[in-house]
């Protein structure tokens, strides 16, 4: 719909990705809105990290720019840096997640029925559609990749949910210099 697109404050990317996916089109406005909120730190980061795959103590940023993580020197920067290469980059490529997997990852993360703010007669429509997206990535993979595939979520939301609280808490005395190196990195681009 075009006013969520309009008004949507993320680099416009995620909201076409979302778009493209059946089970986000048929959910009314205020609900792809909610999940898309909810799940903005964690698709960024994730994607930061499936970027970076390749690299070896770097991440690519949706730039394109390659940034060497020990050269960062903002303490918070480099921590979630750090965070992202030695926790899901290399989760990523040890299990070598191609783009088919990466995708339904992405997936996973968006439909997620304990979402705050999603209306109870959607809950059960996003759970089933989470249904269906595990079931897909079950398919294409062995059960021991896909249990680890998954193992990789709760990390990228640790790392998502520290990026949200730094930024709630700076967002009233305006943004540090390290919140914006790590906004850049992530390519993020919400307005706050």
């Amino acid at each position: 719909s075009s006013g969520i697109n309009a008004e949507w404050p993320l680099r416009p990317g995620i909201y076409q990705w979302a778009v493209k996916l059946p089970d986000f089109t048929v959910l009314i406005e205020s609900d792809q809105k909610v999940l898309l909120k909810s799940a903005v730190n964690e698709l960024l980061t994730v994607k930061l990290a499936y970027r970076s795959v390749d690299l070896k103590d770097q991440l690519q940023l949706g730039t394109g720019k390659i940034i060497d993580v020990r050269s960062i020197r903002e303490h918070f920067t480099k921590s979630l840096a750090m965070s992202v290469v030695k926790n899901i980059v290399s989760t990523l490529n040890e299990l070598k997640v191609n783009e088919s997997e990466f995708a339904l990852l992405q997936q996973i993360i968006l439909f997620n029925p304990h979402t705050e703010g999603l209306r109870s007669n959607s809950i059960q429509g996003v759970k089933s559609s989470r249904r269906k997206i595990y079931q897909q990535l079950s398919r294409i993979t062995t059960p021991d990749r896909f249990a680890e595939m998954l193992l990789i979520l709760p990390t990228v939301q640790g790392i998502g949910n520290e990026f949200k609280e730094q930024l709630n808490e700076h967002s009233m005395l305006g943004i540090p210099k390290y919140m914006e190196n790590f906004m850049e990195m992530a390519n993020f681009k919400q307005k706050l």
